[in-house]
């Protein structure tokens, strides 16, 4: 199956743009055996055609395993492209989670009412128009909290849905690695996901999904949902392998108003659905 854009609810608004400058964990598998050494990278990219980005031990503020009641850091070089190295000592349902420090980046007015757009960021592209900056630059302090669930083991239990406080983080309520199949074996079951901005529920914020299995030379453009008053979409996946779920939240720049005229928050969703048994 070649499309992995298809069958999301008619709640799913779909947006022609492609999903761009992503920033996501990458396990080395996502079933992992108990015992093993992980290695995990941390990638940035277009349409699921990402770089590998060195561990920079500036940039880290959180990056860490998360089993039960146990949390371990991630440890590695820096400068190395694996990010992380972590050992598997139980098994189940796992978390990784990463969260940065703030970078700086200005943008010109078209690049940045661009990238607004792309991005769904509609609240701060009205404030500029009615303030008359859209030809004007913005300077933009940006940080980002991306998180992955893997299967030790290869056996799912509880723990996926939870909260691993970070700034902007994407909470399943379901198990995507035990989804069913759906009516009459098309795609998947809907998986509900919650965006949490600072512990609170983010409503309105443009949610993406994407296929990073996809053949990235014939990709069909990812799928969107926005986020209710609950802060909650559902996806309906069309099929098996390895997903990225992302949204960006961006305000007015508040801790440093002098350094920059906004401040955004990236975040993410790593897993991979299981291909069906026959």
């Amino acid at each position: 199956m070649r499309r992995c854009a298809a069958l999301l609810l008619a709640c799913l608004a779909f947006v022609p743009s492609v999903l761009a400058h992503d920033f996501w964990i990458e396990p080395e598998s996502f079933t992992p055996k108990v015992g093993a050494i992980l290695k995990v990278r941390l990638r940035v990219g277009d349409v699921g055609r990402g770089e590998n980005v060195p561990r920079s031990e500036q940039r880290i503020v959180r990056f860490e395993l998360v089993h039960g009641a146990t949390a371990k850091s991630l440890v590695g070089r820096d400068g190395q492209e694996v990010a992380g190295l972590v050992r598997l000592e139980s098994e189940g349902t796992t978390l990784l989670g990463y969260v940065s420090n703030q970078a700086f980046v200005e943008l010109d007015g078209p690049k940045f009412a661009s990238y607004l757009e792309e991005k769904g960021l509609d609240a701060i592209a009205r404030r500029r128009a009615e303030r008359g900056e859209l030809e004007q630059p913005a300077r933009e302090l940006y940080a980002r909290s991306v998180k992955s669930l893997i299967t030790v083991g290869g056996r799912a239990t509880d723990g996926f849905d939870r909260a691993m406080n970070l700034p902007l983080e994407l909470i399943p309520h379901k198990n995507p690695s035990s989804l069913g199949r759906g009516a009459e074996g098309a795609g998947y079951e809907t998986l509900p996901l919650s965006l949490y901005f600072e512990a609170q529920p983010l409503a309105g914020a443009l949610v993406a999904a994407l296929c990073l299995d996809e053949p990235h030379a014939d990709a069909t453009k990812p799928l969107f949902a926005r986020t209710d008053e609950r802060g909650r979409v559902e996806l309906a996946l069309p099929r098996a392998g390895r997903w990225l779920i992302a949204a960006v939240h961006m305000r007015p720049a508040q801790e440093h108003p002098e350094r920059a005229d906004y401040e955004s928050y990236w975040g993410s969703l790593t897993f991979e659905i299981p291909a069906p048994t026959k």
